[in-house]
């Protein structure tokens, strides 16, 4: 019988699938790709009732030696670092943040003058009240403002 105890419950119900996400960290990814060969010699399958079983643990609190080296790795956390492999969710986090900050900027300087009077301001995210609008609705919105107005909506 073996056992899996961890503490990430994503890491444990990544285990149990045949396609790795693309953020899956290379251990899960190297997991994976073991547990192919072990399954090709023919050793013990998941299947097999009780042979394998992976558990989920709230932290390996209590464990000695784990206070310490969770105080490294919160020190570790904290220093700046120039060179990270970031994941797939960080790095889409990241770009949109930066894609944000650049449109941000470029409509500061690229504004009509009678936006910047009346402090019309812009972001790639969408407006709550433009939530409330029936779906219609807002693709005429989205048409007119685009200037790629359909023919069957009269010009204003």
């Amino acid at each position: 019988m073996y056992f899996f105890c961890l503490d990430n419950e994503e890491a444990a119900i990544r285990l149990h699938t045949d396609s790795p996400t693309p953020s899956s960290s290379t251990r899960i990814q190297e997991f994976q790709s073991l547990r192919g060969i072990w399954l090709e010699i023919g050793g013990i399958t998941v299947t097999d009732v009780g042979a394998v079983l992976v558990r989920w643990v709230p932290g390996h609190q209590g464990i000695l030696g784990n206070e310490r080296a969770d105080t490294l790795a919160k020190e570790a956390c904290s220093l700046d670092t120039q060179y990270t492999k970031a994941s797939t969710a960080q790095a889409t986090r990241l770009l949109s943040e930066r894609y944000n900050y650049l449109l941000v900027s470029y409509w500061s300087s690229h504004a009509l003058k009678r936006y910047k009077d009346l402090e019309i301001k812009i972001s790639s995210k969408f407006q709550s009240e433009l939530f409330s609008l029936p779906r219609i609705s807002l693709g005429n919105l989205l048409s007119a403002c685009s200037r790629n107005v359909p023919p069957s909506i009269p010009p204003y």
